[in-house]
């Protein structure tokens, strides 16, 4: 049984620490039909899929552990990941459209230069290093710009980062 067993849910990806959260299992017979799924509770301040990367519930799938051993000793605090702002839809979409809507996505996405940065940086520093803490955020806002309609191009943030790794690995 692992009823009031303490777990931690995760997801992937990752790259906010706060993104590992420790939560108190409980079971309730009216679920116990339910197998390989998580319910998370609909009370209190936070939703914790929210708290985990942000997730919307959108076919996302967790780790969930309750192995002691492999149960961190500390949490930090999740990052914000409320959106700002929606895109616009309307009632109808055209053919069109679509394939402008899914062009655009491609040509913007910047998921893929933020995750090498960001490996880059936690391997020499650590995930909790400032540069990590920036691309984590830099990587929400990323995955969230189809939704929300904002572009993350090859912003200061990241020419930042990258002029920060050219001086670091010259300096070896």
């Amino acid at each position: 049984m692992i009823d009031s067993k303490i777990c931690f849910v995760a997801k992937s990806p990752s790259y906010h620490l706060g993104d590992i959260r420790l939560l108190k299992l409980t079971s309730y017979q009216q679920l116990e039909h339910l197998y390989d799924v998580i319910v998370f509770p609909t009370k209190g301040q936070r939703p914790h899929p929210n708290e985990i990367t942000g997730s919307d519930l959108d076919g996302d799938k967790y780790l969930i552990c309750w192995d002691y051993d492999l149960i961190p000793k500390q949490t930090n605090k999740p990052m914000n990941y409320n959106s700002t702002s929606k895109v616009k839809e309307s009632e109808f979409i055209t053919r069109k459209e679509m394939i402008s809507y899914f062009a655009n996505a491609q040509k913007t996405n910047q998921s893929g230069i933020i995750d090498n940065y960001f490996n880059y940086w936690a391997n020499l520093l650590g995930v909790n290093s400032t540069q990590c803490r920036r691309l984590a955020e830099l990587f929400s806002k990323a995955v969230d710009a189809p939704k929300t309609g904002r572009k993350i191009s090859n912003s200061s943030s990241i020419e930042t980062t990258k002029k920060r790794r050219r001086t670091t690995t010259t300096d070896k």
